[in-house]
């Protein structure tokens, strides 16, 4: 009776040790899929703020009609996600890039591309 038990408290540890590496797992993949989301949501606002600036006469403090001489704000060029950087800026469009921060070891960065009636976001591997 002794050795079923034994295997039975084998069989348990084991069991438990899958379940746990599983969770740990899906929290990993939990955490970076927030991560995206936080970092897509962060270029959304950011390019929000862009068409506004691309909208506004000059006078205004705009860019009459052009994303020339937009800059990400100083508060928000670095958030608790990632980075942000402008790619590419000119008349009719902007690129904006979202960066994680390296610790957290991923390989991908999200890219908004703006344009007076559009914010397309999409995930760079």
């Amino acid at each position: 009776m002794g050795q079923q038990q034994f295997l039975l408290i084998v069989l348990g540890i084991i069991i438990v040790g899958v379940a746990i590496g599983t969770a740990n797992q899906l929290f990993d993949t939990n955490a970076e899929d927030s991560n995206k989301d936080s970092i897509a949501s962060e270029l959304l606002y950011l390019g929000m703020i862009a068409q506004q600036y691309y909208n506004k006469p000059t006078e205004m403090g705009g860019g009459n009609d052009s994303y020339n001489g937009w800059k990400i704000p100083a508060q928000l060029d670095s958030t608790t996600s990632g980075t942000f950087k402008i790619q590419n800026s000119s008349k009719d469009e902007l690129v904006l890039n979202g960066v994680p921060f390296t610790e957290k070891g991923y390989t991908w960065y999200l890219q908004s591309k703006i344009t007076k009636d559009d914010i397309v976001t999409e995930i760079i591997p």
